[in-house]
């Protein structure tokens, strides 16, 4: 038997249902199976699907038996679909038994073997054969072969040939469309455009899947957001409301353009030296060194202490990330995690060893009590078991001198967490509950940091949209490019976008929308609202007040807060009355001005249309260049992919934003033996240092601070320090950087205030 193989366009791997597939590509992949089955020789072919089927070919070979004889004369069956004439009646007869089959001369079914399951079988009269293969040669022959899709099938029907189109109205057999075939098919089937008359916002339509020719137009009375946001458009038309006076194109969402280069800002990896690690033992406020244990190229053994908090502590600079594998080497623990050493205390992440879920978050004051979370930190996946924290890499990404996120397999479990426990210095992979004598074992100890000092491993963006109808879904809104935009950059993903926004609503309104549904699982809410408050007057104080609550209730609710600016629009009477009656566009400045300044000031993600976006001029309306604006206030396809790529960039910065203000110098880092105390305001960063030391029996040339890794000169240094006295004498001395000591010589006093601020 011979087999064809057939390589299909498109590959959509929709099911095939029923009713037949309504996706037009798999009607173009089932005209090329009906070309195949009808004119191919080989017996068979791979359909879309993957099955394998017979060509009318083969079916024909497979129903029409070959004769290979008669009885009359006698002859050799060695093939099931070989057929021996009795010409006694003139029925034909195949052998079901062992093959081959003599047949002699002069005998007849029953003299050789016998009609039955395992003997001959009557198949009919010759006649029949010839029928069957003409059946089968007919336009509709495919529909008798049985598993083989119908003719009917192999095409989208179009609304025109539904009985009760009416081109004055077309909504009866756009319903009636639906009820039979589950969609709609607008054909183009003129050389001009195709016009097809909507009228009314008929709920049954709602969601409707529509097929659409290049040079349709649907022309609807009215643009109702509810009716023409939920339709699911495949294929590209024109939109004309009529009552409106202006026209819009849309339908399926093209992919924005984007450079081929979506990670601009790499992550470089270098190794964490294991001799700047140390191994610590953490008991309330008490922190113990003790010795590492050996090491190989790849990782370190590190004993643990019993009962408490131990493990491997590296310091971390702002920008950077530290991750690597722990797990129990011997011994067992209750929990692994990171932990944090801060200014004025620790935070602890921790969760069971060998199970997925989320985080335990703890923290300790100085002096006060171990405080745990009333909110568990999500990982990536609660789920999948390589999450878990003795199967995963984890670390923690450093975005601030105090905020971090928490890293599980290169990815943030969680947006950005503050420290309340000031200045965050070190990270630790750690275990509690270690069993006497238990060894944990640190693998792959390396550091990430970008060029540009950008941070990586977001975690996947939650948005929830809130807004009037210049954010409400309509025709190919902004909110359905969001996710090209988002996706891949600087390792971020888009999980999850919802569109709360409703046309005609005010910022106050759309406000308390957002207090009744509650944030729910967003982690940024983005507010697109104010053009309903400029319209009506509001005034800049009172629309800044909205703004405010808005910000504080996001924070309140551990949420980002993001706001959009209303963009400009123009009144009607400059596109002789198209469009919408909107009012006051020459009196907002002062409202979006007043809002920014608000969001600015609270933190929160702010969005200029008005600086970031070009300028919709009613000149381009109806001049055949994008107007930006579809008619007189709302975005064009082009607005809609700009805000788009405006707020999708905002996100991405946001997500990867490291501020690397100086840390404040802490007091575990002096040399005890001469350094007394480091006053308050010392500060340290990757580029310099500026503190001030008080000195007692000093002797000259004496280390007075251990720099850690990310604060350090890549070079051996010197430069000019001062010294004073209680007395009041000053005079000058001079500091030297070496292998991460910062060595002080030239005082003339043993008991003294030393200043030292040097750039590197």
């Amino acid at each position: 038997m011979t087999q064809r193989v057939v390589n299909y366009t498109y590959g959509t791997g929709n099911p095939v249902l029923p009713n037949g597939s309504i996706d037009v590509r798999d009607g173009i992949d089932n005209l090329q199976s009906l070309d195949v089955f009808m004119n191919a020789d080989e017996d068979t072919y791979n359909q879309r699907d993957g099955d394998i089927v017979k060509t009318r070919a083969g079916a024909a070979r497979a129903v029409g038996i070959q004769r290979v004889g008669d009885f009359t004369t006698g002859c050799t069956v060695t093939e099931r679909n070989q057929g021996v004439l009795y010409e006694t009646d003139g029925t034909v007869y195949v052998w079901l038994g062992a093959l081959p089959k003599s047949v002699p001369a002069g005998s007849s079914p029953a003299t050789t073997g016998g009609v039955g399951p395992t003997g001959w079988l009557d198949i009919g009269d010759a006649s029949s054969y010839a029928r069957i293969i003409d059946e089968l040669s007919q336009p509709d022959g495919v529909d008798l072969v049985g598993g083989a899709i119908k003719q009917s099938d192999l095409v989208l029907q179009p609304v025109t040939k539904i009985a009760s189109y009416n081109n004055a109205n077309v909504t009866q057999a756009w319903k009636d469309s639906v009820a039979s075939f589950g969609y709609v098919y607008f054909p183009g089937f003129t050389s001009t455009l195709a016009t097809y008359n909507i009228a009314g916002d008929d709920p049954a339509l709602h969601g409707a899947t529509v097929y659409v020719d290049d040079n349709v137009n649907l022309a609807f009375d009215y643009d109702y957001y509810p009716l023409i946001g939920s339709l699911k458009i495949h294929g590209r038309c024109k939109l004309t409301f009529t009552s409106k006076g202006f026209s819009a194109y849309g339908g399926e969402v093209d992919y924005v353009r984007r450079s081929a280069v979506l990670n601009r800002s790499p992550l470089v990896a270098s190794v964490v030296a294991f001799s700047d690690c140390t191994q610590q033992t953490v008991n309330s406020d008490t922190w113990t060194q003790g010795s590492l244990g050996s090491n190989s190229a790849s990782a370190i053994l590190v004993p643990l202490t019993a009962g408490v908090t131990s493990g491997l502590f590296a310091p971390i600079a702002i920008g950077e990330t530290i991750s690597a594998h722990l797990k129990m080497e011997t011994g067992t623990a209750t929990s692994l995690g990171v932990m944090l050493r801060c200014a004025n205390g620790w935070i602890k992440l921790h969760r069971a060893p060998d199970s997925p879920g989320a985080w335990t978050y703890q923290v300790k004051q100085i002096g006060q009590p171990v405080v745990t979370g009333s909110v568990a930190i999500p990982a990536p996946s609660n789920v999948l078991n390589s999450y878990s924290a003795g199967k995963a890499s984890i670390g923690v990404s450093l975005t601030s001198r105090q905020t971090f996120r928490l890293i599980i397999n290169g990815v943030a479990g969680y947006l950005p967490l503050g420290s309340s426990m000031g200045d965050i210095y070190e990270v630790g992979f750690f275990a509690d509950g270690a069993s006497s004598g238990a060894v944990a074992r640190v693998t792959g100890l390396c550091s990430y940091k970008t060029a540009d000092n950008k941070a990586h491993g977001a975690a996947p963006v939650s948005l929830a949209i809130y807004g009037d109808s210049t954010a409400e879904k309509w025709l190919s809104t902004f909110d359905m490019y969001l996710p090209q935009v988002i996706d891949g950059e600087l390792s971020c993903r888009s999980l999850s976008i919802q569109n709360f926004a409703v046309a005609g609503e005010t910022f106050a309104q759309q406000f308390a929308r957002l207090q009744a549904n509650g944030p729910g699982l967003a982690s940024i809410i983005c507010m697109v609202a104010g053009t309903n408050e400029g319209q009506a007057g509001t005034s800049a104080d009172a629309f800044a007040a909205q703004v405010r609550q808005f910000i504080d209730y996001c924070y309140a609710n551990s949420r980002t807060p993001m706001l959009v600016e209303p963009w400009m629009w123009y009144s009607s009477t400059f596109i002789g009355g198209s469009g919408q009656a909107s009012s006051n566009y020459d009196g907002v400045s002062e409202l979006r001005e007043a809002g920014k300044r608000v969001a600015v000031a609270a933190g929160a993600i702010y969005v200029s249309t008005t600086h970031e976006l070009p300028a919709p001029l009613p000149e381009y309306f109806n001049s055949g260049i994008d107007p930006l604006l579809r008619d007189d206030i709302h975005q064009s396809e082009l607005g809609y992919r700009l805000y788009a790529e405006l707020i999708g960039s905002h996100i991405i910065e946001y997500l990867s934003r490291v501020d690397t203000s100086a840390r404040n110098v802490p007091d575990y880092w002096k040399n005890s033996a001469v350094v007394v105390s480091i006053e308050a305001g010392s500060t340290v960063s990757k580029d310099g240092i500026n503190v001030s030391l008080s000195v007692n029996a000093f002797t000259n040339g004496s280390a007075v601070l251990r720099l850690p890794r990310g604060c350090r000169p890549d070079r051996p240094m010197s430069f000019a320090g001062v010294f004073s006295t209680s007395g009041g004498l000053y005079g000058p001395c001079r500091v030297r950087y070496a292998n991460g000591n910062l060595i002080v010589d030239g005082l003339t006093q043993v008991t003294s205030t030393i200043y030292i601020d040097a750039i590197w």
